[in-house]
């Protein structure tokens, strides 16, 4: 795996979306902080500054993503990192100038609508960079930039928070994006091959290539079974890092004598303590396979059993009796997350052409974000009078249900005889 950073393009990308992840890891703290401080009394600006991030992704992978195959992915990735950039760094102005909550919704807005050109445009570039054999230890590579930052981040952006505070961590952030912009335009990619232009109105060329990319999913079983398990998967985020696992720290670490040093909030301890672990886990499994290439047939069944294992963690981690076997379920989870977010990147880039990466991915991150929002409000919702466990189950079965179906069609698709050569 290592390797493969003596490519020197493989090396400027993976250095720059080193950099970058370890910035969006700061931005979720400063900004959550920042808001925090800014409108203390109001915490619906902060969960509307959230919300609005994923309507602008959502908006941006609908109206967009069609189209992210007619667009050279180099000047793509540059142009939406630059974007990104100016509008973090606005941000911490728009809030100290007091130009009003319109300005910091557009901003988030614009945030959602850069992230949905550059995360579909970096999966579609990746496969072309290496032979197809390699592309397992390429997608475990570039799935260490998220699980070095989340490990690092927190603790690093507590202590930027306390000195410098949370404008100008967030203006570090803009810098990261920057950087990430700059390595862009600094490297060449292979030739990409670009669709046919299709004829028409702007509408029915656009309607024309979500066809394209809906009619391609549909046919190939194996693809949108693993949309299919993302999608289910995604379901699961949210709740589990916004109302899971504070409940899970309140309860397992409300009465717990910390020394000193640590602080006086037991239960901020537990929550990273659980992040920490299932972040650290992820990481030593995506070191693992990163080692390794297997066959589709042998990776979809990985996927399939690391989705399982991420569901069955989270499950576990909430119905656990006492902090030990909780902390034993949450290493289940990033042993599951592992395979998950290296060999769907995989299976994806080996089963869908080159030149229609662009409109699955952005059918992808469509199908993904649509659901999180949904999940989160029932979860919200069934919290209430069922109490946590009551609810998660209830989650679990609803996601059970996409990732079985999904994840068996996969399966039986990519069975030996259809192996693609």
């Amino acid at each position: 795996m290592w390797s493969l950073l003596r490519d020197s393009t493989i090396r400027i990308v993976w250095v720059g979306e080193v950099v970058n992840e370890f910035g969006n890891a700061l931005h979720y703290w400063a900004l959550a902080w920042l808001l925090f401080r800014a409108y203390p009394e109001r915490p619906w600006v902060a969960a509307s500054v959230l919300s609005l991030q994923t309507l602008g992704l959502l908006v941006g992978a609908t109206l967009l993503g069609p189209n992210l195959d007619r667009w050279n992915r180099r000047r793509l990735l540059a142009g939406s990192n630059f974007g990104l950039a100016a509008l973090v760094a606005l941000i911490p102005l728009l809030i100290q100038a007091d130009f009003g909550l319109a300005g910091l919704f557009g901003a988030a807005l614009g945030i959602g609508f850069f992230t949905s050109l550059s995360v579909p445009s970096l999966q579609a570039i990746l496969p072309s960079l290496v032979l197809p054999e390699r592309l397992q230890p390429l997608q475990a590579l570039f799935g260490l930039t998220a699980s070095l930052s989340s490990l690092t981040a927190p603790l690093v952006a507590g202590l930027l928070i306390a000195a410098i505070g949370a404008g100008p961590v967030m203006w570090i952030n803009a810098a990261t994006f920057a950087f990430a912009g700059l390595c862009y335009l600094w490297v060449r990619f292979p030739p990409q091959r670009y669709p046919e232009r299709s004829e028409g109105s702007a509408f029915q060329r656009w309607w024309g290539q979500v066809r394209v990319g809906l009619e391609f999913i549909r046919s190939r079983p194996a693809v949108w079974g693993i949309i299919l398990m993302v999608a289910g998967l995604n379901a699961f985020a949210d709740p589990y890092n916004s109302l899971i696992l504070p409940r899970l720290a309140e309860r397992f670490f409300t009465d717990l004598q910390l020394p000193a040093w640590l602080g006086s909030d037991p239960q901020a301890v537990g929550l990273g303590l659980f992040d920490t672990l299932t972040v650290g886990a992820e990481f030593l499994a995506t070191l693992w396979l990163g080692g390794r290439s297997f066959l589709s047939t042998a990776a979809v069944r990985y996927l399939w059993a690391g989705a399982w294992l991420v569901m069955l963690g989270v499950l576990g981690a909430v119905l656990a009796p006492n902090l030990a076997l909780a902390l034993c379920f949450c290493f289940l989870q990033g042993l599951g997350f592992a395979p998950v977010s290296v060999l769907v990147g995989t299976l994806l880039g080996r089963l869908v052409p080159e030149e229609l990466r662009g409109r699955v991915g952005g059918v992808r991150l469509l199908l993904g974000q649509t659901l999180r929002p949904l999940s989160l409000a029932l979860t919200g919702v069934l919290i209430p009078p069922l109490g946590l466990g009551g609810a998660v189950l209830w989650l679990f079965l609803a996601v059970a249900l996409l990732v079985g179906v999904g994840g068996a069609r996969a399966v039986k698709a990519l069975q030996p005889a259809s192996e693609p050569t």
